[in-house]
């Protein structure tokens, strides 16, 4: 839902810059109705074009974990049960499946957002309205489709940044850690963390169940918890 309202904020975004700059200059005498070439056309075609090939480019290159043999090692039930799950980008289902906790990232995205949202009206209605208004070609101004601009760069500038810093801090990512992680789990590799729940635990038999799967390594221990 969120990726949604960005992307449209986006394009109003790109509305306001482009098309209202054309459609009514700074000149009375200038002013038009704005209607787009063939070229236009072709660059907004294209670029939908660029973006599907980058995206069926992804799907090529990343694999594509299934949720179906996660879930058919929850059904094991061989002693030990599910402590966390690594993956190189995110994989819709696969907290659920896992039954992982909801992150609290997004409330913190969301508050930094709208903390942002905030103060770009405000910085923006009090200076172009109360501390220095000025005439520009007859608008009013506290026009706030001018505004849209500045209060969504600000709303994911604030957003991004600090979901990522808290993101960071909490799980203790400081600048020069020596925490020790799983190789390549950024790059093209997914870790499944299992923890021992009773003593009916064995370990040949959760090696075995791994195998099946085509897993590329088992390591014991809690060098990485």
């Amino acid at each position: 839902m969120l990726s949604i309202l960005i992307n449209v904020g986006m394009w109003f975004e790109r509305f306001v810059i482009i098309v209202t700059s054309l459609h009514r200059d700074f000149l009375p005498s200038s002013w038009a109705m704005y209607a787009p070439t063939i070229t236009e056309v072709g660059l907004l075609v294209g670029s939908f074009g660029l973006f599907f090939t980058a995206f069926l480019i992804f799907l090529r290159l990343f694999p594509v974990i299934s949720i179906n043999e996660v879930k058919g090692v929850l059904r094991y039930g061989a002693g030990f049960e599910i402590y966390d799950a690594y993956t190189p980008f995110a994989v819709h289902g696969l907290d659920r499946a896992v039954a992982l906790p909801a992150s609290r990232l997004t409330w913190i995205a969301f508050a930094a957002g709208a903390v942002g949202l905030v103060l770009a009206l405000t910085l923006q209605i009090w200076t172009s309205a109360y501390d220095w208004p000025l005439n520009v070609g007859g608008k009013p101004f506290n026009s706030f489709p001018l505004f849209i601009p500045v209060a969504f760069e600000l709303t994911v500038l604030f957003s991004g940044l600090i979901a990522i810093g808290v993101l960071f801090a909490r799980n203790r990512m400081w600048l020069f850690s020596k925490r020790r992680v799983f190789e390549h789990v950024t790059d093209d590799r997914f870790v499944l963390v299992l923890r021992q729940s009773d003593a009916s635990f064995d370990m040949e038999k959760a090696v075995n169940l791994f195998a099946r799967h085509r897993a590329i390594n088992v390591i014991e221990g809690d060098q990485f918890v």
